[in-house]
């Protein structure tokens, strides 16, 4: 375990879920499923878009069970 959380912060999301997110995340940011993606990722909102923060591992939606085609937008990474 020390292994795979080396850079990793234990967190919960608003949801409910637990989540093993980059150190670098801070309240405020994002947690998206990206088309074709395998793991989510954390996103943090920009004035122009988004910075990629990192991946991340959420419990209960590692095998697209929060994927829905019909929330799917577009976002810039900046």
């Amino acid at each position: 375990m020390i292994e795979v959380a080396w850079g990793r912060r234990l967190s919960w999301t608003e949801n409910g879920y637990l989540a093993l997110l980059p150190e670098e995340a801070v309240e405020g940011d994002l947690i998206v499923i990206l088309r074709g993606a395998r793991l989510p990722f954390v996103v943090r909102p920009q004035a122009h878009g988004f910075r990629l923060i990192g991946p991340a591992y959420v419990h209960g939606i590692m095998n697209g069970e929060a994927y829905d085609e019909e929330s799917c937008g577009d976002i810039r990474l900046v």
